[in-house]
């Protein structure tokens, strides 16, 4: 197989269908030797039978995926609507690899499905955990965002996840696959990057994080910082917090319009509303997030910092690093990675980020998987551990209404007293 057919195969499979121009216009970037179109209108004959055994047919001045022909019996229409949006374009090392019509890109989320599904529901077996997780993909390629569906894929191994709590992280996961995941309908992009291109298109992206903020209203800052916060917040939470925290005192009837007329900051700030309630983007997007949180907050109290602290959290990505997290970081940083503090930095942070989530430390350990030699030393290994658990006990988890599993502990403690008490 020469070097041009290669670029058809690869840029079909990972578009399902790409015009004869293009793949000229990405060989000739990518290779010294250039083509042109009359040179590849000349092999097209010759071309047509190696294609159509890869899954690829030439309609007119395009190549077609087989598949694409389910969907439709236009792909021309369906090209001339998608030619006008964003194209994901790798490397050639990494485009060639697409040749490989089960090739795939497996991204943090999907291998965390993996290594779920091994621990939590195969009992340790790991080549069936990667078939059924293979099998999720496959769904979500052609059935975009049907997570139910992808799910369901479990049962027809047959396996039944009764513990909601585990049940509940895995179809977090797969949520969050979904949006990550390269898909034709996005050409060859995620729908994350696609979003995020659209917006650069439209001069969205371009406001910072501080014109944001600038731009927002006090109340805006508080209904933005609360909902990062805790993923969801109502409208007379946000009306108690503001007014416990400022002078002049708003009703929840101004907050509750809020609800009737987003504004673009909220938007901007990746706030949505849902049932009635403002959330976060991905709890607006995937079933059964928004049912998990409403489950796991009842009954418990809130984290309300003071204003400042609260307002670091207009930033999504925001995290509070309480000092476990630095001592975390400073014996990463010692002991495992010889003083490379940035390696230490990407695996502390990839650490509370799982146990944000609500992950157990077995499967957050799963973040130094690539460093072997940490498992061959069972002193390190332990060291790692312990500073695990400590950060843990101390990290905001927005599950649980923004608590650390401490207060929590605490505040539990205490409700057991009272009610000994008053027995």
């Amino acid at each position: 197989m020469d070097e041009l057919t290669q670029y058809i195969i690869a840029l079909t499979n990972l578009y399902g269908l790409v015009s004869m121009q293009q793949v000229l216009d990405i060989y000739n970037s990518q290779n010294n030797e250039k083509i042109s179109l009359s040179d590849l209108e000349n092999e097209l004959d010759e071309l047509a039978k190696e294609l159509e055994e890869n899954f690829i047919f030439i309609e007119q001045n395009l190549f077609v995926h087989e598949a694409i022909y389910i969907e439709t019996e236009s792909p021309q229409e369906i090209f001339d609507e998608q030619s006008t949006w964003p194209y994901y374009m790798p490397e050639k090392e990494e485009l060639l690899k697409y040749v490989d019509e089960y090739y795939f890109e497996k991204n943090d989320y999907y291998l965390q499905i993996e290594t779920f599904i091994t621990e939590k529901v195969t009992d340790g077996n790991a080549v069936l955990a990667e078939e059924i997780a293979r099998e999720m993909h496959d769904h979500l390629s052609v059935n975009f965002n049907d997570v139910s569906g992808a799910f369901e894929i479990i049962s027809d191994f047959g396996y039944a996840i009764g513990d909601n709590e585990i049940k509940g992280k895995l179809r977090a996961l797969v949520a969050n696959y979904a949006i990550s995941m390269r898909t034709w309908d996005q050409n060859g992009l995620s729908l994350i990057e696609m979003n995020e291109k659209l917006r650069e298109r439209a001069g969205i992206s371009r406001v910072s994080l501080a014109e944001r903020y600038e731009q927002a209203t006090h109340l805006e800052k508080y209904i933005i910082s609360l909902t990062h916060l805790y993923g969801r917040v109502a409208a007379d939470k946000v009306a108690e917090i503001y007014n416990l925290q400022n002078d002049s005192q708003i009703t929840v009837e101004e907050v509750k319009e809020y609800l009737t007329n987003p504004t673009a900051n909220l938007e901007n700030g990746s706030v949505y509303v849902k049932l009635g309630e403002f959330v976060t983007e991905d709890v607006e997007m995937f079933e059964g997030i928004y049912e998990k949180l409403v489950e796991d907050q009842k009954g418990r109290p809130s984290y309300i910092p003071e204003q400042e602290e609260l307002f670091n959290y207009f930033d999504y990505n925001y995290t509070e690093q309480p000092k476990e997290y630095i001592k975390l970081h400073k014996f990463l940083t010692e002991k495992v990675y010889g003083g490379d503090s940035r390696k230490a930095q990407i695996r502390a942070e990839d650490v509370q980020l799982n146990l944000q989530m609500g992950e157990g430390i077995d499967f957050t350990l799963d973040v130094f998987a690539d460093d072997d030699f940490i498992f061959d030393d069972k002193k390190l290994l332990g060291g790692i551990v312990n500073h695990i658990k400590r950060l843990h006990a101390n990290t905001r988890i927005r599950n649980i209404n923004g608590l650390t599993p401490r207060e929590l502990s605490r505040f539990e403690k205490e409700q057991r007293i009272q009610r000994i008490n008053r027995g």
